[in-house]
């Protein structure tokens, strides 16, 4: 009764997570919740994930590359691109995925990325190269370095916790790095060789650093004296280039009629310079949710809506986003969807774009968040501002080593870092917390609790025996593949993190079963979580998505025939390095 309960409960939290309509953390806490009170773990059983020095050391990561972000050490290296003198498209393809490849080896994947498109796409544009050859690639390339070390990604480090949590010893820091460089080097290799063949082009003249192909759902207001007054939506439209008018609110409530009129609110649509453009020479406001100083002030920012965002299944007018921030959502661009709602009205997706206003100061501490990606931005750093990043830098590559050589425990070596670069104020007081991705911490303690259960009730047992009978006729390498197939498929409507942490207490139990290596599985569930390319949901490839112009068979084309090398060479490697 007990296997089935739980089993029933972790398909359900599954389903949950894929529909994303409640948020990965308060599902998992629900969960965890039910557990406790159905008696199937105790209290402090459900607790014991969050209390792992693992968790400790994820946080000070996070508050790290926190610190390299947003003292301008990342925009630095990005910035060099745009001093290239002389480029082609094999080249550039190498610079930027060695590069992206090797800073997300140590740092959140989904940041680097976020920082190398405008200067890849304004490089793209200076030699009349397609940004739809590099952009794709560089996404991948941040997924692959991700596997070279054990803080190159989540879902390693939270891996590794859970194998220590069940008495295993713990990934070192380059444990993997065999593996992830291997996979790394052949994913270039192919990139270069196969990939760009299967890339989509794009004519020059289709380039842009600017407007990234994005088309903005926004909400002004008619104000006294504006020319639009009086006259048709359809007359407005065709006066105003790349704008469509789609609906006309007065008083709250929607209207049917085509003539604009006084303080009316109008739902348009466009390109971010034509919807600016628009507003000016009609004089339309946009009602301001923020108070600014001074209109020179003001600066425009394209934020992306990640999966750890709180804003998730909310209206902007729920979270109170604008008037906690002191900036203006100007307008919102979802992939492949018209909306037709008024700005307080939409419910945030994951991918969004919101296209904000607001002062240096307030966007600064929207760009702190990890919540968030600023994807389009000018920042100016002070020599201050970057001293103090490669300050950070200095005492995290000390930690890496003092870790890496056991001279101190490695969490306790980034705890201390983190703790150096809150002295050096590297990292403002409002920016501490925020720096943090605590929904993602608490998956992982969550999802720990859910291994605890599954081992208790005999159902970690119960799914490997029958994956046993499946697959054990076949071999032990047809069982591995099996694990490493689920997993990464799981990651398609879960994350990675949940991905592997839901299987790897199958895969443990099946490995103690038939006597064969738990380390052997754990590592190539780990691995496979991580690689997986096969579409365009992961937050890497949606940042490139609309800017390289690609389709979704692009992703599966491409992403695909890498997965499954990938795939291979983790099956092949994981028995030769760690035995089977």
């Amino acid at each position: 009764m007990a296997i089935t309960f739980i089993l029933i409960l972790l398909l359900a939290t599954m389903i949950f997570f894929s529909l994303d309509i409640v948020s990965f953390d308060v599902v998992v806490m629900i969960a965890v919740v039910i557990m406790v009170i159905a008696g199937i773990i105790s209290t402090k059983e459900a607790f014991e994930g969050f209390g792992n020095d693992f968790i400790i050391m994820l946080a000070a990561i996070f508050l790290i590359g926190s610190s390299l972000q947003h003292n301008g050490v990342i925009d630095f290296m990005s910035g060099k691109l745009s001093s290239i003198k002389k480029m082609n498209t094999f080249l550039l393809l190498l610079i930027v995925m060695v590069t992206v490849g090797v800073l997300s080896a140590f740092m959140n994947n989904t940041t680097v990325a976020a920082v190398f498109i405008p200067p890849v796409i304004s490089v793209c544009k200076k030699f009349k190269i397609s940004p739809s050859k590099i952009l794709m690639p560089m996404a991948f390339a941040s997924l692959m370095g991700g596997t070279c070390t054990l803080i190159g990604t989540s879902t390693n480090v939270a891996g590794s916790g859970f194998m220590a949590a069940n008495g295993m010893k713990p990934l070192t820091m380059f444990e993997l790095l065999p593996l992830g460089g291997i996979i790394f080097i052949v994913g270039i290799i192919y990139m270069l060789a196969i990939g760009l063949r299967l890339l989509p082009g794009s004519r020059e003249e289709t380039l842009t650093d600017e407007k990234y192909f994005r088309t903005y759902h926004a909400e002004v207001v008619a104000e006294t004296g504006s020319p639009i007054i009086g006259k048709t939506t359809e007359q407005a439209a065709k006066e105003s280039a790349g704008i469509k008018i789609l609906s006309i609110y007065s008083k709250q409530e929607k209207q049917d009629r085509t003539i604009v009129c006084e303080n009316d609110i109008l739902l348009i649509s466009g390109d971010k310079d034509s919807l600016l453009k628009f507003r000016n020479l009609n004089k339309l406001l946009i009602k301001q949710n923020s108070e600014h100083e001074k209109e020179s002030e003001l600066q425009l920012a394209e934020i992306m809506v990640l999966p750890t965002s709180y804003l998730l299944n909310s209206t902007l007018g729920e979270t109170y986003f604008q008037q906690q921030n002191r900036v203006t959502v100007l307008a919102v661009h979802r992939k492949n969807e018209m909306i037709n709602k008024r700005i307080k009205d939409i419910k945030v997706k994951t991918g969004d774009m919101l296209l904000v206003e607001g002062t240096k100061e307030n966007l600064a501490l929207i760009r702190k968040r990890s919540n968030f990606i600023i994807v389009n931005e000018t920042v100016i750093t002070n020599k201050s501002s970057l001293r103090k990043g490669w300050l950070t830098s200095l005492f995290f590559v000390l930690a890496i080593i003092l870790g890496t050589l056991n001279i101190i425990p490695i969490s306790i070596a980034f705890l201390i870092t983190a703790v150096l670069v809150v002295l050096i104020k590297a990292v403002p007081a409002d920016g501490l917390y925020s720096a943090v991705d605590w929904r993602l911490l608490i998956l992982i303690g969550g999802m720990t609790a859910f291994g605890t259960a599954l081992h208790k009730t005999g159902a970690d047992k119960f799914l490997a025996e029958i994956i046993i009978q499946w697959l054990e006729p076949y071999g032990k390498y047809a069982l591995l593949a099996g694990f490493m197939l689920l997993t990464a498929l799981l990651t398609q409507p879960l994350s990675n993190a949940a991905a592997a942490l839901v299987v790897l207490p199958i895969a443990i139990q099946t490995a103690e079963l038939l006597h064969l290596p738990a380390r052997t599985f754990c590592i190539a569930i780990i691995t496979s979580a991580s690689i997986s390319m096969i579409a365009p949901f992961e937050p890497c490839s949606l940042l490139v998505f609309t800017p390289g112009r690609y389709k979704i068979k692009d992703f599966i084309k491409t992403g695909g025939l890498l997965t499954l090398i990938a795939l291979l060479l983790i099956l092949w490697l994981v028995p030769v390095f760690w035995g089977f």
